[in-house]
């Protein structure tokens, strides 16, 4: 797997240096899956999930010869490749906090599950222009793999894509997997997806519309990053956490309806988001980062944007923040 990086990490990580009493998310760290049953030959994608661009360190702690792991340190998603019959177990690291995961390896019978990488796109039989779908399994040399994730990076930069969809067996999008596929208009996503990695759709400048299922649960930094023509976004309820720079730079942005569970709005979360006249604030949030609007002013305001948060309509950020818990 590649690491996918972005040219604006810069950018992210200085958002996270912001120390403010509301800059920081309340959900702790998880794992996607804390237990796993894999057969021999199967790889698995795994997640710390609301880890805010934390460098993570992973180590196998006994059962070293059953898996292997595709990096040892990274920002948090892991591809897990099953070896042979055993158990083994999975633990990540981010300074003195630790993450646990034990995987059970079964002998290998049937088709292999699979994460679904760059280098097997041909293999797999998935075009990368016009209507893409990414099938819920292929048949390749007289055996059957069935995904269960995407890879990071996995198809980016693939201009000529105009519309995406996803087959519902995937549950997992690594960091990147849609990067600056810029004629990428329509998406499709799964039901039973939980999870989106930062930048997944950055700089994807033609996508207008997109909603996300009811089981999602956590999503990455800049996930819509430069979508300049994003016009509509729909959360289902299950996102706690709206991360750094979610929406930054989405200037044809006018309706986004946010997850009724949502707790935590992060910096930059809607900054530049100039067709956005209006945004209805949940009333489970009680955590926003004093620059979620403007990026950098936290008494912003523009005479034309309107925050509504508890009944209540507030004209500036300041005015917002200040009605907040303490």
């Amino acid at each position: 797997m590649k690491r996918f990086i972005l040219p604006l990490l810069w950018g992210i990580l200085s958002g996270l240096l912001f120390m403010g009493s509301t800059g920081f998310a309340k959900e702790k760290p998880s794992l996607s899956a804390s237990r796993m049953t894999l057969k021999a030959g199967d790889s698995a994608f795994i997640v710390l999930q609301e880890n805010p661009n934390n460098l993570v360190s992973w180590s196998v702690t006994s059962g070293k010869k059953c898996i292997s792991l595709d990096s040892p340190v990274n920002y948090g998603e892991q591809i897990i490749t099953a070896k042979k019959p055993g158990t083994a177990k999975l633990v990540a690291r981010v300074g003195s906090s630790r993450y646990r995961c034990t995987i059970r390896i079964k002998k290998a019978k049937g088709a292999k599950n699979i994460v679904l990488t760059a280098s097997q796109i041909k293999k797999a039989g998935i075009r990368t222009s016009g209507t893409v779908k990414i099938p819920g399994s292929f048949r390749y040399k007289k055996k059957t793999y069935k995904i269960t994730a995407i890879a990071p990076d996995c198809l980016g930069k693939k201009t000529k894509m105009r519309k995406l969809v996803i087959s519902k067996n995937i549950r997992l999008i690594g960091s990147g997997a849609f990067n600056n596929c810029t004629g990428l208009r329509q998406v499709t996503l799964p039901g039973r997806l939980r999870y989106l990695g930062t930048a997944v759709f950055y700089k994807c400048s033609s996508l207008t519309t997109v909603k996300l299922p009811a089981s999602m649960r956590s999503i990455g930094l800049n996930l819509f990053d430069s979508c300049k023509s994003l016009t509509q976004v729909s959360f289902a309820d299950g996102i706690r956490s709206l991360p750094t720079s979610t929406f930054n730079h989405c200037q044809g942005l006018r309706t986004v309806k946010l997850s009724s569970t949502l707790t935590y709005i992060g910096k930059k979360a809607f900054y530049e988001c100039v067709s956005l006249t209006q945004i209805t604030i949940p009333d489970s949030v009680t955590s926003i980062h004093p620059q979620f609007f403007s990026g950098s002013d936290t008494n912003f305001t523009d005479g034309k944007t309107t925050f509504l948060w508890r009944g209540q309509t507030y004209t500036s950020c300041a005015a917002l923040l200040q009605a907040m818990p303490k």
